[in-house]
This record gives C-alpha cells, structure tokens and sequence, in this order.
C-alpha cells in the first residue's frame, strides 16, 4: 500500500478503539481522544467526499457529531474545574459544583448518545470509509489533499480579511484544526524543511486559540454564574480580571502570528503530486 494512504487508514484504524473506549471509560483523556478522532474524522471526510449521499452512513455521522458537541461540554467543565480547584477559595465551591454538575450530566448525556450507535452500525460507518481512502491512489489523494487545502487556506485568509473581532477566532481555530490534520498527513512522506517550518506556526497558531477559547469559556461561565447569585463572589470578580488579562495577552500574540509575513497561506510547499 502506498505511503499516503497507508498513513491515513492507518489513522482509521484506531477510530473504532477509541470510540469505544471513550464509552466504556468516559474519564478526561478518553473523553479528549474522542473529540480528536471526531475532528481528524472531519479533516478526511473533506478530502473524501464521505459520506456524501449515503443516507445510513451520514446519519452515523451526524450522529457522531452531535457527540462531540456534548463531550465538548465535559472537556470544558472539566478544565474549568482544574482552572479553579488551584485557587483553593471557600467563595468558589458553589461555582465548582455547579462545573460538576454540568460535567456529570453531560457525561450522562454523551454516553446515551453513543450506546444510541449500534456496534454494527458503527464499525460499518468506519469500515466504509477506509474503503473510500483504498480506493485512491497517492497522486490522486495528494491532488485532492491540495485541493482542499487550498480552499481552508482561502477560507482562512477571508476570515483575517473581516474586520478585527476576536469573536472570529473559533471559526479560525476550526479552520486551523483541519490544514494542521492534513499536513500531518503528507509532513513525514517526505523531507521538507518549509512545510514542517509552516507546520510548526500553525501548531502554534492552534495552541494558543485552544487556551484563548478555555480562558474566554471559563470567563463566560463565571459571569453567567455571578448573574444567577444574589451577591457576586468577590473572588470571582478577580478571577474574571485575571482572566481578561490573559485573554488581551493571548490576542496580541495571536495577532502578532496572523500578521505580516509571519503566516503565508501557499501550497508551494506541499510535495509535489507525482
């Protein structure tokens, strides 16, 4: 089997494990796996065109999606807890249970969504589409690698093209997520020393979106939180303060790598399709 597509069904092959495990134990990092294979999952389905018309399989994953959307709760209770539980105030505990409760019934929430996927049913929808990535040869994944990469790199530049509004910065981490999971796919298919230069800013890049989206989510929750209490937790206010600062700190220095020359959006770099 070809490299390329050896790499990427590769990939494939431990979505079902892990899939599984997040709903035999739904702890932290199973809980994290998943949302990883979900989101590599939409990387590919873009290259693939999968599942495209295929009713049952599309409903498979939609429903997958929805999934991930209930563990994206859980991860950010849960980091929002480890967030507070170093602070170690007295004034934080109702804010703290609260983060457990929500943790606890979205937990319950993902694992009913996932024992609504029959094992079948799911180890066709993966079976399924590693066959899709067998059916092409690398020169035409790699042209259709680029193809799609082309159009998240434009898709990228038209969100820097709006004007400044940092509320723009999730849609660009998605955006992000998928160029950074499909340059891991072709970046040790062959030395290169600009692509991996290239990889290792949008790493950076999705890094510090990933902790800007935490601090503004926890930032979020606490003014929700103080907006329901009859007298605010002076505690949280200066949480709230600190956070605002990290998250004016971690603007700038995603500006700074969006700006000027420091990101150039080519495909120049990528290996050649032959």
């Amino acid at each position: 089997m070809e490299p390329l597509i050896k790499k990427m069904t590769g990939n494939m092959n431990h979505w079902l494990r892990t899939i599984n495990d997040s709903y035999k134990i739904p702890n932290e990092e199973n809980i994290h796996a998943f949302r990883l294979v979900i989101k590599q999952m939409n990387a590919y389905a873009l290259v693939l065109k999968f599942p495209d018309k295929q009713k049952e399989h599309k409903a498979c994953f939609q429903h997958l999606i929805k999934a991930f959307s209930i563990a994206g709760r859980i991860r950010n209770a849960e980091l929002q807890l480890e967030h507070i539980s170093e602070l170690m105030e007295e004034e934080l505990k109702p804010f703290a249970e609260e983060k457990r409760k929500t943790s606890d019934q979205s937990r319950s929430r993902f694992l009913k969504k996932l024992s609504q996927l029959e094992k079948n049913q799911l180890l066709k929808f993966v079976t399924a589409f590693i066959f899709e990535a067998e059916q092409y040869g690398s020169s035409r994944l790699l042209i259709r690698l680029q193809k799609v990469l082309e159009l998240q790199f434009k898709k990228l530049q038209k969100q820097l093209g709006h004007a400044p509004d940092k509320m723009d910065l999730h849609p660009r981490r998605i955006i992000i997520r998928r160029i950074l999971e499909l340059l891991n796919l072709i970046s040790d298919t062959r030395e290169n020393e600009a692509l991996q230069k290239f990889m290792d800013l949008v790493r950076e890049l999705n890094k510090k979106i990933g902790n800007w989206h935490d601090v503004k989510s926890l930032y979020k929750s606490i003014s929700i939180h103080q907006k329901q209490q009859k007298e605010h937790s002076g505690a949280l206010e200066q949480l709230q303060s600190e956070l605002q600062k990290e998250m004016v700190n971690l603007e700038i220095e995603i500006d700074e790598l969006f700006s000027g020359r420091n990101l150039i959006f080519q495909t120049e770099a990528l290996p050649a399709n032959h």
